[in-house]
């Protein structure tokens, strides 16, 4: 993010100094490096990590729960499906709501 200054416009230096907008993140696959933000973003919307962790945790507040371990199939699943383009944010919402998982849960105890 270091090609745009505090107010969003695009920078190519900062302070008297070219910009170095290159980097690398540890994905589970492996390291992936990347030259600015848009570059990071795609390596983000492409890995397995972000869309597992985006359904868990339209999960988590959709059942009012934390994941547990039987919610595994269910979440690797939609999250294949979010990251290969089948899902919208709609149609995950649709699918976690329609689950067994979701309607045949036992009711809160006080």
């Amino acid at each position: 993010m270091e090609q745009y200054d505090p107010l969003g416009r695009w920078q190519t230096m900062d302070a008297g100094k070219p910009v170095d907008a290159t980097g690398s993140f540890n994905f589970v696959q492996g390291k992936q490096s990347f030259n600015g933000g848009v570059e990071l973003a795609k390596l983000i919307a492409s890995s397995d990590e972000a869309h597992r962790c985006y359904v868990s945790h339209l999960l988590e507040y959709g059942y009012g729960r934390v994941p547990k371990l039987q919610d595994n199939a269910e979440i690797k699943r939609l999250a294949e499906g979010s990251r290969d383009g089948m899902y919208s944010i709609k149609e995950l919402i649709v699918e976690l709501t329609t689950s067994d998982a979701f309607r045949f849960r036992a009711p809160v105890k006080e």
